[in-house]
């Protein structure tokens, strides 16, 4: 099998800053929604014939810590065809650095379509928006590892699908879970002047319902900011006791100790991709203590999941096909998750496997196991094209994520109008 063989580092401190830049640039819409007029894709799987999958990742540049979803995914593919493929096919997966460059990756999907003809593209960030009508034209399948809320747009986009949850449903998950613990919370936002903040305000605020008017203070920041005591400020003066944010990276870690040095210790709720042990909780503390978090995937360094079945296949594979990669990187597990949702929707196609019955099977989807996701939160096909739409309440008690509750469904409770 052709593979891209990329080899990381461990990136220590320095991969902390990652988080932080990686919500700040997924906000980005990276230009033009057409960025080539390239010739036809092809790429349907021939009966026996392997099933080719391009990826295209920052391997390099300020995002390079994403590359570990590739790598994930790789060691996936790689334990499933050495079980035996899918239904007798083997996966072919190459991946190629697009350093979170939107002309590299519009350049990548080219290449991917046009020259090697895939079955199928797996991307990362809010950059993907730019080359969804390319994959449109071109009847691939594009799935993409981001919230975006725009990539949930499936009518004008029937090619493209995220593989995280709409960040709109979290806000409103969020707000279902702040409720249920506060009744009468005065709550405010803390995030980023882009459009996931937007849209994560959105979702509070349909969450939320008829107690809307409890949300009563909103501070955004730029991206770059290294020092968030102001904002902290302001939302103690306005009688904030309820903070949703995300804080990751070392402003996030500052942010958190900041308000413990005041003694200000409001209820935090935190974003489930910013709240990852070694890029967060480690790093901050007995300041970290308490902080809440709507989550749907382990964190492979959570000591609660050590002999957990689903974990310890991850980390095997991983650790014998993962190119290097950490078995305790919640972003690898997500990579990881992301290929077995996948190769779910694959064998239920049995032996006829098309580009258009993919995205069919993915939108049909019934409740279905994933190894890397928390206990009862499963992947099941919603309106917005995403199979992920149940968290679970947790709260970081100093060594791990305790789990408080029952799942919270979005489906269920009727959350993505």
């Amino acid at each position: 099998m052709t593979m891209s063989r990329r080899r990381f580092g461990r990136l220590g401190a320095a991969a902390v800053t990652i988080v932080v830049t990686a919500l700040a640039l997924s906000g980005c819409r990276g230009g033009s929604e057409d960025p080539t007029d390239g010739g036809g894709g092809g790429g349907n799987a021939a009966e026996g014939e392997p099933i080719t999958i391009g990826g295209s990742f920052p391997f390099s540049g300020g995002l390079a810590l994403y590359g570990g979803l590739s790598q994930g995914a790789q060691a996936y593919f790689e334990q499933v065809n050495a079980d035996g493929g899918v239904n007798g096919r083997e996966i072919e997966y190459t991946a190629l650095d697009d350093g979170y460059d939107p002309s590299r990756l519009a350049s990548n999907a080219r290449q991917f379509v046009e020259q090697e003809g895939v079955f199928a593209v797996v991307s990362f960030g809010g950059t993907n928006l730019a080359i969804r009508d390319y994959m449109k034209t071109q009847g691939v399948p594009h799935f993409v590892m981001a919230g975006n809320a725009a990539l949930s747009e499936i009518e004008s986009h029937p090619h493209t699908r995220a593989w995280w949850p709409d960040i709109r449903l979290e806000g409103a998950i969020t707000a279902h879970a702040i409720l249920e613990q506060n009744p009468d919370a005065q709550i405010g936002v803390m995030g980023f002047n882009n459009d996931i903040t937007v849209s994560q305000i959105e979702g509070l605020t349909e969450g939320l319902g008829d107690q809307a008017d409890q949300l009563i203070a909103e501070e955004t920041y730029p991206p770059s900011a290294t020092d968030l005591s102001a904002q902290i400020n302001r939302l103690q003066a306005a009688g904030v006791d309820t903070v949703v944010a995300a804080l990751g990276g070392p402003v996030g870690v500052s942010a958190l100790q900041y308000m413990d040095q005041i003694g200000w210790d409001p209820d935090i709720y935190n974003y489930s991709n910013a709240s990852a042990i070694e890029t967060l909780t480690a790093n901050a503390g007995a300041a970290a203590d308490g902080l809440h978090s709507v989550q749907w995937l382990k964190d492979p360094a959570d000591e609660q999941w050590a002999d957990d079945e689903g974990i310890q296949a991850f980390q095997d594979a991983v650790e014998q096909y993962g190119d290097g990669a950490s078995p305790n990187d919640m972003l690898v597990l997500n990579g990881y998750a992301w290929a077995q949702a996948l190769v779910a929707v694959l064998e239920s196609m049995g032996d006829d496997i098309t580009q258009e019955g993919l995205i069919e099977a993915w939108d049909n989807l019934e409740s279905t196991e994933n190894q890397a996701t928390l206990p009862d939160v499963q992947m099941e096909a919603g309106p917005d094209g995403r199979l992920i739409h149940s968290y679970k309440l947790t709260t970081w008690d100093g060594s791990t994520w305790q789990i408080e509750g029952d799942v919270i469904d979005g489906l269920e409770l009727g959350l993505l109008g």
